[in-house]
């Protein structure tokens, strides 16, 4: 009975650590989402800002250069709200739809486990933008 008693014990002890074990893990698996890059939140949050400021207005050179600084910043403000340990790199390109082909291209030597990349198309009528997003540890 003694012995049928230890090995109880320790069977129970097992599943105790087992189960802190596990709720450990699940624990640092939360944390390390809180700490990643959300590129399903950093899309809305820049389709967002760019629709804010141009939203239908029509395209004119003079208030396209306004327009790219105002993207520029309400993105920066809106990804400093999400409280991310990243430093951020914001790229707002402005094109008149006019029938051109548009081709950009953005790279960024990172590590791929901690920091993460977006890049969102944006169109009204007349206007075509490519924001580009880093956020890097």
């Amino acid at each position: 009975l003694l012995f049928i008693n230890h090995l109880l014990t320790n069977q129970h002890n097992n599943f105790v650590s087992t189960n802190k074990f596990k709720i450990k893990k699940m624990d640092e698996m939360l944390e390390d989402e809180e700490l990643m890059f959300n590129n399903e939140v950093i899309s809305k949050l820049a389709n967002e800002s760019i629709s804010n400021v141009i939203g239908e207005k029509m395209f004119t050179e003079k208030d396209s250069k306004i327009w790219m600084n105002k993207v520029n910043e309400s993105i920066l403000t809106n990804l400093q709200t999400l409280n991310k340990p990243f430093k951020y790199i914001v790229t707002v390109l402005l094109e008149q739809k006019n029938g051109a082909g548009l081709y950009a291209s953005s790279d960024c030597f990172y590590d791929a486990s901690t920091d993460g990349y977006c890049c969102v198309n944006w169109t009204n009528e007349t206007t075509h933008a490519v924001i580009t997003i880093f956020g890097l540890h």
